[in-house]
């Protein structure tokens, strides 16, 4: 997992920047966490749907997806998965 500072608003949309994003990662405000899969909400039948950390929720991510992922915080509890 490796992940990369929050961006500053003028470089967004830069090229390489721009790969898709293979989930969004939201932190509530008790710390748990929610995980939005490639475009559509995604239950898994032997997982849950929210994760007690971010650490969690972006271990999971990594697990399913199989790939090398960089975090980005896009936004305050708001983060951004892209293959590395």
């Amino acid at each position: 997992m490796r992940i990369a500072p929050r961006p500053h608003p003028g470089r967004l949309g830069r090229a390489e920047e721009s790969n898709d994003i293979t989930a969004v990662m939201v932190e509530r405000n008790d710390g748990t966490c929610t995980v939005l899969w490639a475009g559509m909400w995604r239950a898994f039948s032997s997982r849950s749907e929210w994760w007690p950390t971010r650490r969690d929720a972006m271990h999971a991510v990594e697990r399913v997806t199989g790939d090398i992922l960089i975090w980005s915080e896009m936004a305050p509890r708001t983060w951004t998965a892209r293959a590395a």
